[in-house]
């Protein structure tokens, strides 16, 4: 009986070692989802800002690398990191959205930037392509 506890005590403190490195972020990905989530409410804060990069989005480009817009007239915020292996830092995106406050954070690897997708139609849209697994 108890080389049976011994044996799950184990089973369960691998499982949560395997799980605490996979889902407990880096402290450089700590520090840059900070550095971030300031830098992208500072720029949502300055309309003037926002409204010279939304002018310079050319036809058919739908985001500049950290404002965008989607079909709909949406403005949103976002920053992209994908390492490709270079850093410690693991891919991050950060999307905020300013109506509501909040940020959406996702690893979801988009290959360089959001503007090489399609335009999201509108911000439900543009919330599933945050959303893991697409």
């Amino acid at each position: 009986m108890k080389r049976v506890h011994i044996a799950q005590l184990v089973i369960i403190s691998v499982v949560l070692l395997i799980g605490g490195i996979l889902f407990i972020p880096s402290p450089e990905q700590t520090a840059y989802i900070r550095r971030t989530k300031q830098e992208l409410q500072t720029l949502a804060g300055d309309s003037g800002t926002t409204s010279a990069r939304l002018a310079k989005l050319r036809k058919g480009t739908w985001t500049d690398g950290r404002v965008g817009i989607t079909a709909d007239g949406y403005v949103f915020y976002y920053a992209m990191h994908e390492s490709h292996g270079m850093d410690n830092i693991p891919d991050t995106n950060i999307l905020y959205l300013p109506d509501e406050k909040r940020f959406l954070i996702t690893g979801k690897h988009f290959c360089c930037d959001l503007g090489k997708t399609m335009q999201a139609e509108n911000k439900a849209e543009l919330k599933g392509m945050f959303r893991w697994g697409l």
